[in-house]
């Protein structure tokens, strides 16, 4: 696990990625790290019976979380993690540019 994004397992829906409640108490927003942005969900804890299995709002063509979306594991407050540098454009796909360890 980086503590700087806190992937926590993975499981048959994908990896589990912490999210953070919103102060609307509707949404909760997760930290991609292939688009070094947050990502906006629904808040499944607000909803009986909700899934929080998510399909990835990433733009980053070759982003994994684009093939099989993740697991949400809602909390009130994450660390921030740190700026990394921001994907590129090459020619019209989005590539996030890390190398094979990420």
């Amino acid at each position: 696990m980086d503590a700087a994004f806190p992937d926590l397992t993975a499981d048959a829906n994908g990896p589990v990625l912490l999210a953070e409640r919103t102060g609307d108490g509707l949404t909760v927003r997760v930290w991609c790290r292939y688009c070094d942005t947050h990502h906006v969900h629904g808040d499944p804890t607000t909803v009986e019976g909700g899934t929080r299995n998510r399909v990835a709002h990433c733009h980053v063509d070759d982003s994994p979380y684009r093939k099989m979306g993740y697991t949400l594991d809602v909390v009130d407050a994450i660390p921030r993690p740190t700026e990394r540098r921001k994907p590129r454009d090459v020619g019209n796909r989005r590539l996030h540019g890390w190398g094979p360890k990420r």
